[in-house]
């Protein structure tokens, strides 16, 4: 593969919080998907010893300037502070 893949034609976002996950399983935390339980403000869960955290995951098909969050996810990120990650 001599240069990059080229971007998806479309982006529902399940490809970028699957990444994400996979990320996060390789460095040895368990990953819970709470993408379709609407309101919470978040995508992932995740536990790793003692630690937990939320993660909302944002993705584009060209190049991403700024990120709007939600209602939903502001509340979310005020609601868990420092466990929030963007």
């Amino acid at each position: 593969m001599l240069s990059p893949p080229s971007a998806p034609a479309r982006n529902d976002g399940s490809d970028a919080e699957s990444f994400v996950a996979k990320v996060f399983r390789s460095q040895g935390w368990t990953v819970a998907f709470y993408t379709n339980r609407r309101g919470l403000g978040f995508d992932l869960w995740a536990k790793k010893a003692d630690a937990a955290i939320v993660i909302e995951v944002k993705s584009s098909v060209g190049q991403l300037g700024s990120v709007t969050l939600t209602e939903n996810e502001h509340r979310a990120a005020a609601e868990h502070g420092e466990n929030y990650v963007l």
